[in-house]
């Protein structure tokens, strides 16, 4: 390769000494990683799932210069050369989303990002050619991206910093409810959170398929289908926050103040919850079964932690490089991130039916991103692609995967349900939301909730909600029972915990940037309304 001139003798002191360090590959490394994070600092992202990335961009990138300086035998070009490439590496993403939409076929979306890619490979090979050519405004060019390097990472910084300032207000939990267990061994209890799953009314009307069948099914094994029961809130936190401690939100009101757009209060909430503090109290073992998202991804406060793969954070920011369609197009299923989703997905369900093989009385959290998307699975539980999903309708996307949720949670709760009828666990399987409406879809930062339409908000709060209560005959379960009742009724009725039902009511934000602004929407969910 060439190197860089020699200095005349009578300047190569000056010019030693004047000449910028190259350190700007550095900066463009983290750059991308800390972006993300400051993009996501009050969305609940832990600093420990950031350093990691951290470590690793470090480590790829000093190792890439090493090696690129002593091809160059210049140190200058080697970095001109590794600040373009990880720009390249991180941005890949951010285009292929613009440019995969509006494909109309899965060939079409392919020969896209063939072309991408060719594309990509094309600047990577422009990088090293320029930089091999380069001559007298190398050390100009050096000055220029050191200077850009250290804004974008101050910048970031100072983002990043001001949201773990400002985001202080947490919610303050109360501790855990006095229970007195029964006599004899303990049972077991399970509440399984499946993300955006709908009642049966909804999806019958959205999707056009009747799953009535699977929920005779879950009654032909004991259950009890709630089968008017709606979420507490619109979003995931906000409804789990409000089942997990067994009350309504009006405390983060107080705390966070209408108009905050802060999600750490609420999703404080996720960890060290209620019910799993109440249930410890006891002697149970609670069990954390996390999903990619990573406010329930794991619980410090859980006996065991059984999350398997990338954080949310991790997984995000892998899908921005040219790694993911890279490692795709060579067969390395392992980095593609479907595959890595639908690994830790069948994952969920088989650490589920392993868990009873312990003798120690046990709660169980899991949070289960089906039929959620994006959608990964045939009814069979085969593979779908990338291509396949994009050119599909939503109803064949949604039915296709809660058919192969359908059929894995029979499964389950056959294996929950194999022991002594006498030791039946306790099962709740419960959805946290239903599907998103097409309107919120493509506007969720401003969409208003109060202004939804009564067909929206239904699509968006009517749930499955399904119960197990082996022993509890006489007791008799709400059709209309919402999920911040759900475990009043089981420590009330099991434990003797002093739990009065609250009314069930369900609420809505004003939207997300008035997160604790509530609207109660009861009564629209269950009344005609004019235009909707």
């Amino acid at each position: 390769m060439i190197e860089d001139a020699p200095a005349p003798p009578g300047r190569r002191r000056d010019l030693l000494l004047g000449r910028p360090v190259p350190f700007h590959p550095v900066l463009f490394a983290v750059f991308p990683v800390l972006a993300l994070f400051a993009a996501n600092v009050r969305e609940g992202v832990e600093i420990a799932d950031v350093l990691p990335a951290l470590a690793w961009v470090l480590g790829a990138t000093l190792i890439l210069l090493a090696l690129l300086g002593a091809a160059f035998r210049s140190l200058p070009r080697a970095a001109l050369v590794v600040s373009v490439w990880a720009i390249l590496f991180f941005s890949y993403g951010h285009v292929w989303l613009p440019v995969s939409r509006g494909a109309p076929t899965a060939s079409g979306l392919v020969l896209r990002e063939d072309i991408l890619l060719a594309s990509w490979a094309l600047l990577a090979v422009v990088a090293i050619v320029l930089a091999a050519l380069i001559r007298g405004w190398l050390p100009a060019a050096t000055r220029v991206l050191n200077v850009v390097g250290v804004f974008l990472v101050v910048v970031n910084v100072a983002t990043i910093g001001w949201g773990l300032f400002t985001s202080g207000a947490r919610a303050d939990l109360a501790g855990a409810v006095p229970l007195d267990p029964p006599d004899g061994e303990l049972r077991d209890v399970y509440y399984i959170v499946m993300d955006r799953y709908g009642r049966s009314e909804t999806i019958r009307e959205l999707f056009g398929y009747d799953n009535d069948p699977f929920l005779d099914s879950l009654r032909d094994r004991g259950f009890v289908t709630a089968e008017e029961s709606a979420a507490n809130y619109p979003k995931t936190a906000h409804s789990l926050a409000a089942s997990l401690n067994m009350t309504y939100l009006d405390e983060l009101t107080r705390r966070a103040g209408r108009g905050s757009d802060d999600w750490v209060p609420v999703y404080s909430m996720l960890r060290g919850f209620r019910v799993a503090d109440s249930l410890q109290s006891i002697g149970y073992r609670y069990v954390h079964l996390g999903s990619r998202w990573e406010p329930t991804r794991v619980d410090p406060a859980a006996d065991v932690n059984a999350t398997t793969g990338l954080s949310e954070f991790g997984q995000v920011l892998y899908d921005t490089t040219v790694a993911a369609p890279v490692a795709r197009r060579l067969g390395l299923f392992r980095l593609d991130p479907r595959e890595r989703e639908r690994r830790r997905l069948l994952e969920q369900f088989r650490i589920l039916e392993e868990i009873p093989q312990d003798d120690r009385p046990t709660f169980t959290f899991a949070h289960v991103l089906l039929p959620h998307e994006p959608y990964l699975f045939e009814a069979d539980g085969s593979p779908v692609t990338e291509a396949e999903e994009a050119s599909r309708s939503p109803a064949r996307n949604y039915v296709g995967q809660l058919r192969f949720a359908n059929a894995r949670l029979r499964e389950v709760v056959d294996r929950l349900l194999a022991g002594p009828e006498e030791a039946d666990p306790i099962v709740i399987i419960q959805a946290d939301e239903g599907p998103h409406p097409v309107r919120y879809q493509y506007n969720q930062l401003s969409f208003r909730w109060p202004l939804a339409t009564r067909s929206e908000l239904r699509e968006k709060l009517w749930i499955l909600n399904a119960y197990h209560l082996p022993g509890l005959e006489g007791v008799e379960v709400d059709p209309d029972i919402t999920p911040v009742n759900t475990f009043r009724l089981v420590l009330r009725e099991y434990f003797g915990a002093d739990l009065p039902p609250l009314p069930d009511r369900t609420y809505v934000f004003v939207d997300q940037r008035n997160l604790y602004d509530f609207v109660d929407v009861t009564a629209r969910l269950e009344e005609g309304e004019t235009g909707s």
